[in-house]
């Protein structure tokens, strides 16, 4: 089946189909996998920890034993319920037990979780070709999305916050969707029950001085100060920000920029104006840096970097032993582009 999407997904997980076979979940958001197989497992059975209904398997399973799929598929429970076979995998899976998964007659229901899947990959292909089978992408919070999460987990607490904080705080969060609903737990412990969140209380909550240093960085790769970059790039990781996150950060203003040479190209505003209309809104300590970013770099060269950024990505996570260099190597070739 063709992979779901926004709220196909949620009806899928509130109420998931009992014909369908087998379920992939895949992306770059492990905290979201995780938190999406969790409600899928709660309703496929009563103890997800019970190894007589769940088995689970893994990259080292598939590698020593690649037949266990296959026999934990068509194993029966002996209380005659379904069993349901849990695969979390960060390897590629080997296309003989890609095609057993489809071409095998079985009753139990298998869960795969694996992380970034291109379009092209070969276990993404069978899954969403297939007609009893479901594929849900589990993708970085998009901002709609980070805001719908906000106010939710504000009822729970009773809580209610002002526009300019909630701006603010929706420009912070959404690396991961598991880390998203720490950082508004911390807020909202900090603030109390049944009162407003301000823009003090984000910024003592969430911006803290770690946020700081990244922001620092971005802003000094996109200011071109490239001497610069080396040292300011080390301290982030000695402040134990991987290079993940910093690559991750760096994405993100990346096409915070593209988006404000739309406004100015498309709305006909001055730069100064897009920055400060801007939504999520823009930290006020960073918005003279973006202002002298946009005239340092053109839409094209800004489009040409996220190119950049993402091949970096992908090199990094191929290559995770050499990660903090490929990415350091990354940022000092976006700083170097000429604006053209």
């Amino acid at each position: 089946m063709v992979a779901l999407k926004n709220q196909q997904i949620e009806v899928f997980l509130n109420n998931p189909d009992e014909s369908v076979k087998a379920i992939l979940l895949y992306g770059s958001d492990r905290g979201l996998i995780l938190e999406r197989s969790k409600a899928i497992l709660s309703k496929y059975a009563k103890d997800p920890n019970d190894p007589f209904v769940v088995s689970k398997l893994d990259d080292r399973t598939i590698q020593d034993r690649p037949e266990s799929l296959v026999d934990e598929l068509l194993s029966i429970n002996f209380n005659n319920s379904r069993k349901v076979v849990y695969l979390n995998i960060d390897n590629p899976l080997p296309a003989k037990l890609i095609k057993d998964i489809f071409d095998i007659s079985y009753d139990s229901i298998l869960i795969i979780t694996t992380n970034e899947l291109k379009p092209v990959s070969p276990l993404r292909k069978a899954f969403e070709k297939n007609t009893d089978t479901v594929t849900i992408p589990c993708y970085l919070n998009a901002e709609f999305k980070i805001s719908q999460i906000i106010e939710k987990k504000l009822s729970q607490y009773s809580n209610k916050i002002s526009r300019d904080a909630k701006d603010l705080l929706v420009s912070l969060l959404g690396n991961d969707h598991q880390g998203t609903l720490n950082e508004i737990d911390k807020l909202c412990t900090l603030v109390g029950e049944n009162n407003e969140i301000t823009i003090s209380d984000v910024k003592k909550t969430i911006y803290d001085s770690s946020q700081s240093n990244v922001d620092e960085l971005v802003d000094i790769i996109f200011e071109k100060k490239i001497k610069l970059i080396n040292n300011f790039y080390n301290k982030s990781l000695e402040n134990n920000i991987t290079a993940i996150q910093i690559l991750m950060s760096t994405q993100r203003h990346a096409i915070k920029l593209l988006q404000l040479f739309n406004i100015v190209n498309i709305e006909k505003k001055s730069v100064s104006q897009a920055v400060s209309e801007y939504k999520p809104v823009i930290f006020f300590q960073r918005r003279d840096s973006v202002i002298k970013q946009m005239n340092k770099w053109s839409q094209n060269s800004v489009m040409k970097t996220i190119k950049i950024l993402s091949e970096t990505e992908e090199d990094s996570r191929n290559f995770p032993t050499l990660s903090d260099i490929i990415i350091e190597r990354g940022l000092m070739k976006i700083s170097t582009l000429k604006n053209k």
